[in-house]
């Protein structure tokens, strides 16, 4: 009788291991490592034109939380923004691009199904702000779960990489970049790693095709990189090569393009001891962005004679003072395309995000 009862509360404790196992695998996010995602794209929308002057914008928007908070993943002890901040930070990111009038934006850190954002979808409440000329999109999740059982998340996540456009696009994929590295998270048991990478963020590339009037394509990457990896990580090393392999081989087929986003790391020389915070010591002293900066036009880039905080792209949250101390977010452009003028919007883009937005006036390449 007692063994009866043993193997009846074994095969319930299997069931329910099984059970809890299979829910948890499920409702994470399991991304190929490429993926055709979908784009909203008219076709009245302009197509570019070879040799056309374009404006682009990249910015961490911070999902849309404001700066009034030091959040728990951050030091400090705020869960999430108030519905109220989200719709204000908003706001203020729609009269910044309205203001500066970039043709192609963007985003990283752009919320949809998060319960931390309420569960709304930030693309759609952006767009209702913004001019009718901005008629093309695609977005690519690089989180996302239907539930994350951490009691300072306790519900949904969705984060994306999103790109908003005048012009018309005609396709688009999501790459997937390199995990976390299991020996320097510290998980020294499979099932502890197992768990914690079910909902860990899956770091992305999102690809988007911009058709020319002459027939050619123009791409713009836009990519988000893994923050903080751990020190002896390879998890920056190994995402920065595939980005690069994706750029050798559009320069290989003659593709201009371009790639922005927020790489998470220093520019290479610049030492992370004059940091503001204890953060410095998670940046590689040798910065694994170094093969981009060797062989590719770069903005923002140290030069002498130039004050480097105007180039500073992140404001810590943790600070009671809201400065800017390092450079995170950048843009690469192809050969072939012209970076006539750039800039890091730091005065008229105060206390929205956590980082600034970037932006360049290109010219592309005249092949007609």
């Amino acid at each position: 009788m007692i063994i009866r009862i043993f193997k009846w509360m074994l095969g319930i404790l299997f069931i329910g291991v099984v059970g809890l196992t299979a829910i948890l695998y499920f409702g994470a996010y399991h991304p190929r490592s490429i993926e055709h995602v979908p784009i909203i794209s008219p076709t009245t929308s302009p197509k570019l034109r070879s040799g056309q002057s374009l404006k682009m914008m990249s910015w961490n928007v911070q999902y849309m939380a404001g700066t009034n908070y030091v959040f728990w993943y951050e030091g400090g002890s705020d869960i999430k923004p108030s519905q109220e901040d989200i719709q204000q930070s908003t706001q203020e990111v729609a009269q910044v691009i309205i203001r500066e009038n970039p043709d192609i934006i963007l985003l990283q850190e752009v919320d949809q199904g998060a319960a931390r954002s309420y569960y709304k979808d930030q693309i759609e409440s952006l767009l209702a702000y913004l001019p009718a000329e901005y008629t093309s999109l695609s977005s690519a999740f690089y989180w996302k779960a239907f539930f994350v059982p951490h009691p300072k998340i306790w519900g949904s996540v969705g984060t994306k990489l999103s790109v908003i456009s005048k012009y018309q696009i005609n396709g688009a994929i999501r790459h997937q970049l390199a995990h976390i590295d299991k020996k320097v998270q510290n998980w020294y048991d499979p099932i502890s790693f197992w768990l914690e990478k079910q909902f860990h963020l899956k770091r992305a590339v999102l690809e988007l095709s911009f058709p020319l009037e002459s027939g050619e394509n123009f791409i713009v990457y836009n990519t988000h990189l893994t923050a903080y990896p751990g020190k002896g990580s390879t998890v920056l090393t190994r995402q920065v090569s595939e980005i690069k392999k994706l750029l050798s081989e559009k320069d290989q087929g003659g593709i201009s393009w371009v790639l922005g986003g927020d790489l998470n790391l220093l520019p290479p020389g610049v030492s992370s001891k004059g940091l503001q915070l204890t953060e410095g010591e998670f940046y590689n002293p040798n910065s694994e962005i170094k093969p981009l900066f060797e062989q590719y036009t770069v903005f923002p880039k140290p030069q002498k004679g130039i004050d480097p905080s105007t180039q500073f792209t992140y404001i810590p949250n943790l600070l009671s003072k809201k400065v800017a101390d390092r450079t995170l977010d950048y843009f690469f452009v192809s050969p072939g395309i012209r970076l006539d003028s750039a800039q890091v919007l730091q005065k008229n883009a105060k206390n929205i995000s956590d980082h600034y937005p970037i932006i360049i006036q290109i010219t592309l390449p005249d092949r007609e």
